[in-house]
């Protein structure tokens, strides 16, 4: 650009950007005038091409592709961005080589002209595998999916998981293609019996010591086997193993437990019943007394016989005397058991029944008189008197029991 001294400023600019200059006029009289200016030279549109690139195989030659700008000033210099193949370079605007490496390139060549000023294009390299894109399909890789919900859905079970496939080589165009997954597998809810509330009031209870259950938790609904698990502290002596409950109950096991029963099937689905209770009470000592034959009658001078039971539970222990009263006279009653006599037994509180024999005999001899001392009469031979024996509700009629037991440092009787 050029300013004549008749004050013309022209020319053709070779170079962009802002430039500041000052203009300064005098007349023949040494007189002046001075004003700045700023001149801005704007770059031209400069278009690179090609602006696609033709497509190669692995270990073929390349054919070259040299790159033009239009649109510049003056002489262009070339450069390139991005990762090209190996064995492929770009050299003063041209594209050549031979390339080893499969895959899509991006690649932006840039020109910039003798002004400074620049234009660029965006290509894509793409290599194919040996045998060309017949080679690349179909894209067959194996792709795993895991369904990992925390939380059963309350209704049908299907979700819809996509999946991006970023395999960085193959097929020869962008690979990032979405693969969509359907889980279309009926769900049906699963369900646990019993549920707490029949469970708490059918099998909710227990005695320290004793045998429990077994009780047998089920599942059903969704898919495949299911597998039952318990959670919770349960009372020393029980295990739940394979959806069963049972044991013997410890000896110190009285209390109240809590748990809960869970059952999930083979995809992870699950469900949870809570609020399951067991109370373990300490069992009411009782004892309970029967007789075989509970009746029967005796002729005079004969003997009658029959076992007693005696059932304790809940740890009853005591010492019973055994004595019979009421009875006529020249009458005696007998306790025997294993063959010896005896007058108490005792119960040591392990809920074991023990059996006693309890003989009558009537017309006693002179050396019985230490038991019954009154002599037998005589009846009319025409008489058989008989002496009849009853035991009800369990409860012996004649004979009489008394318990000894010690309870908190006295004698209870």
């Amino acid at each position: 650009m050029t300013l004549t001294p008749a004050g013309v400023l022209s020319g053709t600019p070779t170079q962009g950007g802002t430039f500041a200059f000052t203009v300064t006029a005098a007349d023949p009289q040494g007189d002046s005038g001075s004003r700045n200016y700023s001149l801005q030279i704007a770059c031209p549109t400069i278009t690179v091409a090609p602006t696609s690139l033709p497509t190669d195989n692995s270990g073929t030659a390349y054919t070259p592709v040299t790159f033009t700008e239009s649109g510049g000033i003056g002489a262009a210099t070339f450069a390139e961005s991005g990762a090209l193949p190996t064995g492929m370079t770009f050299k003063a605007g041209v594209l050549s080589g031979t390339p080893t490496q499969t895959g899509s390139f991006p690649l932006q060549i840039t020109t910039t002209d003798s002004a400074s000023c620049t234009g660029s294009v965006s290509d894509t390299l793409t290599i194919y595998p040996v045998g060309g894109p017949q080679a690349m399909v179909p894209d067959n890789e194996t792709i795993t999916v895991s369904d990992t919900e925390s939380l059963v859905p309350a209704i049908a079970d299907i979700e819809t998981i996509t999946i991006t496939d970023t395999e960085p080589s193959t097929p020869a165009v962008s690979d990032n293609e979405s693969i969509t997954v359907t889980d279309t597998l009926p769900y049906a809810p699963i369900t646990i019996t019993p549920g707490a509330s029949s469970f708490n009031a059918s099998s909710g209870a227990g005695t320290p010591g004793e045998i429990y259950g077994p009780v047998t938790f089920r599942a059903n609904g969704d898919t495949g086997t299911l597998t039952i698990s318990e959670s919770g502290t349960l009372p020393a002596g029980l295990t739940f193993n394979n959806g069963t409950l049972a044991g013997t109950l410890s000896a110190t096991s009285a209390g109240s437990y809590t748990f809960s029963v869970s059952a999930s099937d083979v995809y992870g689905d699950q469900t949870a019943e809570q609020g399951y209770t067991l109370i373990i009470s300490k069992p009411i000592p009782t004892l309970k007394i029967s007789a075989n034959p509970d009746s029967f009658t005796i002729a005079q001078g004969k003997t009658g016989e029959t076992t007693l039971t005696f059932t304790p539970s809940g740890g009853y222990t005591g010492t019973l005397a055994l004595s019979c009263s009421g009875l006529p006279a020249n009458s005696a009653c007998i306790f025997s058991q294993n063959s010896e006599s005896i007058n108490s037994l005792t119960l040591s509180g392990n809920n074991q029944a023990e059996s006693v024999v309890l003989t009558f005999e009537t017309d006693v001899n002179s050396q019985q008189a230490g038991i019954i001392s009154v002599p037998s009469p005589q009846p009319p031979a025409a008489v058989v008197p008989a002496l009849a024996i009853w035991f009800s509700s369990g409860l012996v009629g004649f004979p009489s029991f008394r318990r000894r037991r010690k309870m908190r440092g006295k004698n209870q009787r």
